[in-house]
């Protein structure tokens, strides 16, 4: 199955990024992708993951290899997020896309469902979930792209 409109996406998300010169090397940057009023993970103990139309995108707090801020994973791929510590607050910022998108649990342990966010939002929206345990991995996808994650904590 081909998906022409994904690629068509995928060139215009490529064609921005180099056109903008923008990078999203470290927490707190914005590019295209992220509103200027986006949170950032200033504190500690945090990690923001970025939900588009098709994709998923390390914003900060992941702390594995290709983990850093701006990697973008899409459909067929999986997003990973290591925690560097247990009691890491996990947030799910969206806004990035046309589409609506609720982030569900997929298995045991689960993880907090977000509420479903209406797509073409003016102001991305940011919500937390909570995790529960330590020394887990907790497996989520977007309902409505199918795009997974998983987060592994410590």
């Amino acid at each position: 199955m081909k998906f022409p409109k994904l690629r068509a996406n995928w060139a215009a998300l490529a064609i921005l990024f180099v056109s903008s010169g923008v990078s999203l090397g470290g927490c707190g940057q914005t590019s295209g992708l992220i509103s200027s009023v986006s949170p950032t993970c200033s504190g500690a103990n945090r990690a923001l993951i970025g939900v588009g139309d098709g994709y998923l995108l390390h914003l900060c707090g992941c702390n594995g290899a290709g983990e850093a801020a701006g990697t973008v994973v899409s459909s067929g791929q999986i997003l990973t997020c290591h925690l560097a510590q247990a009691d890491t607050q996990v947030s799910f910022h969206f806004g990035q896309g046309a589409g609506s998108h609720q982030i569900v649990p997929v298995g045991a342990p689960t993880l907090s469902a977000t509420p479903w966010v209406a797509g073409g939002q003016q102001v991305p929206q940011v919500y937390p979930v909570k995790l529960g345990q330590s020394g887990v991995t907790y497996i989520f996808q977007d309902a409505m792209t199918g795009v997974q994650g998983q987060i592994i904590v410590p």
